[in-house]
């Protein structure tokens, strides 16, 4: 239960910063067009807008990779046994 409760902060937490750089990237009138992999793109655009750091965006690319984990089912997997 506990690291169901964790996995589901991570994700949400990781929402939020998504929400607030498309939410930056519009209040400056930046285009927001992204292709199939438009978290990546999102992530990327709003470092070579300086709004992100490039070092910050390799870490929310691990927790991306983490929300793709956890929202597509594998959360299952999510056994502190294993």
């Amino acid at each position: 239960m506990e690291i169901a409760a964790i996995a589901t902060f991570i994700q949400n937490t990781y929402n939020e910063i998504k929400n607030m750089l498309k939410r930056t990237l519009k209040y400056m009138k930046i285009s927001i067009r992204f292709l199939e992999s438009w978290y990546m793109d999102l992530l990327r655009l709003s470092a070579d807008h300086q709004i992100i750091s490039f070092e910050f965006l390799k870490r929310l690319d691990e927790y991306r990779a983490f929300r793709h984990f956890f929202i597509h089912g594998y959360g299952v997997m999510l056994d502190k046994k294993n």
